[in-house]
Parts: C-alpha cells; sequence; structure tokens
C-alpha cells in the first residue's frame, strides 16, 4: 500500500496502474487520476483482438457533496492549470488484488476500485462509502472514440445517440461505431451534453507529441451512497453486462488472479 497524503502531484501522476481483460483491452491512469498520456484511458476496448484498440471511455469525473460542500476527486491537467485538484483528498493506492483507491475528506472516506472482466471488453468501477455516514455521489462519465494511438478534438460527427432502459444506457458515439453499454447499480441518470476541452497529456508533450485533447460529457449520475454502500459502473461492449452481477464479476477477478499468483509462485 502506498501512503498519498503527503505526495507531491508530481509523484502521484508519475506512477501508473494497469488492468487488463486478456483479449488486447486494458484500463489504465495515474494513481491520482490524471489522464498524462493518449494511452491512458477506462476502457481502451480490442474490438479485433488483440489489434484495433479503440479509446471509449477516457474517465469519470466524481465529486462527493456532503453537508452542502463539495469535494472534487478527479484531477485534469488544462493549459497552465490543474483542475480539480482531487489527489489532495487521496490517502492510499494500493494495485493487489485490484487498484483500489481511498479518499477522505472530513467525517467520510470512499474507495474506488477498477478492474476488468476477463475475456470481456468490460471495465467496472466499484465506489464504496466505508463511513458511518451517507455521501451523495456526483459521477460523470467522460467519453472519446478513436484510435488509441491517435488523439481527436471536439467534432461534429460525434453525435453520442443513446436509449436509456432503466440503468443501462445503449451509446453510439458515431454512426456505425460499435455500441457501448454503460450500467450502473443504483442512482438516477441525467442528460447534460458537454465538451471537456484542452485537457492535457503531459507525458505526450513531453516527447514532443500532440498532446490536447477533448472529452465528450452526455450527463451525470447521482445516488445517496449509504454507509456500507457499493455503486458499481459497468461500461462494456457486451450485451450481455446487462446481466452480469458485478459483485461476483470482483470476486472471480480476484480468484482468478490469486489462481495466476501461485503458478507464478
Amino acid at each position: 500500500m502506498i501512503q498519498c497524503k503527503d505526495l507531491p502531484f508530481e509523484e502521484l501522476a508519475g506512477s501508473e496502474w494497469l488492468v487488463t481483460n486478456g483479449l488486447g483491452g486494458y484500463a489504465a491512469s495515474t494513481l491520482c487520476g490524471a489522464n498524462t498520456s493518449r494511452y491512458h484511458g477506462l476502457l481502451i476496448a480490442a474490438a479485433n483482438p488483440p489489434v484495433d484498440r479503440k479509446m471509449l471511455v477516457s474517465k469519470v469525473e466524481e465529486i462527493i457533496i456532503h453537508e452542502q460542500k463539495e469535494y472534487a476527486l478527479s484531477v485534469n491537467q488544462y493549459p497552465d492549470v490543474l483542475h480539480p485538484k482531487g489527489f489532495q483528498h487521496l490517502i492510499s493506492f494500493e494495485r493487489c488484488p485490484l487498484p483500489q483507491m481511498i479518499y477522505q475528506i472530513p467525517k467520510l472516506q470512499l474507495s474506488k476500485i477498477v478492474f476488468m472482466v476477463h475475456d470481456s471488453n468490460t471495465t467496472v468501477v466499484e465506489y464504496k462509502n466505508q463511513s458511518e455516514q451517507t455521501l451523495k455521489l456526483w459521477l460523470n462519465p467522460l467519453y472519446t472514440y478513436r484510435d488509441f494511438h491517435k488523439i481527436t478534438g471536439e467534432s461534429s460527427s460525434a453525435q453520442y445517440a443513446f436509449e436509456q432502459k432503466g440503468r443501462l444506457l445503449r451509446i453510439q458515439a458515431e454512426e456505425n461505431a460499435e455500441v457501448l453499454y454503460f450500467r450502473f447499480s443504483a442512482g438516477h441518470f441525467t442528460e447534460r451534453r458537454a465538451w471537456n476541452k484542452n485537457i492535457q497529456y503531459e507525458s505526450d508533450k513531453k516527447r514532443g507529441t500532440e498532446f490536447t485533447e477533448d472529452y465528450y460529457s452526455l450527463g451525470f449520475l447521482e445516488h445517496e451512497l449509504q454507509a456500507g454502500e457499493s455503486l458499481f459502473l459497468l461500461f462494456s461492449l457486451d450485451l450481455n453486462c446487462q446481466t452480469f452481477d458485478p459483485q461476483q464479476l470482483k470476486e472471480e477477478e480476484i480468484k482468478r488472479l490469486s489462481r495466476l499468483s501461485k503458478r507464478e509462485g
């Protein structure tokens, strides 16, 4: 476990985590959640395994709302400014068995776990309220649609048409694009479209390559997370994800990794 409370942003942004699905797809970012490379994202799917990787979900912006105050957990690098500075609430990071970030604000603690489903282009994010009080969670998924080697900006071809059935959204970034499924275990989704512009990738900038990208927001999810309760988000190309049990998926992935570790040992 890495104690993050007193670590500077540069150190947190300079360390990465990665999870894979066995098909060539992956999810990756930095300890603090800032994407510092074009290769960072929450769902990079291998549409034609193991090649033809596409960036579909860049990240999720997160805010805890408690006692009429907002505490942003995410981090973005814009030209000459970091905003928000969620790393200031990050107290620890643990990689094994699954990447887990622990955030702390006055009276509250929230954990975030990210993993992929083996043999499926599916990323799962779990938020768990580890406090004794209820907290309100505001989540805003940010999307891109591109080859994972390339960088894109605001585009008129990015329509992001979607259909919602209960807690499942069927999303198409543009005509003939793969269907992306966004499923959430609880909460209320509100459509609010916008471009999040001028995200800076510092690693790409240092390499002298293109380093500015725009993300797309369809809307946000809100949920009152009770003490001890978990909220799961699933981003997937697999239609069957609507029947997935995310808690069971997490337990199966932990068991699979444990078996691999024993073989290697």
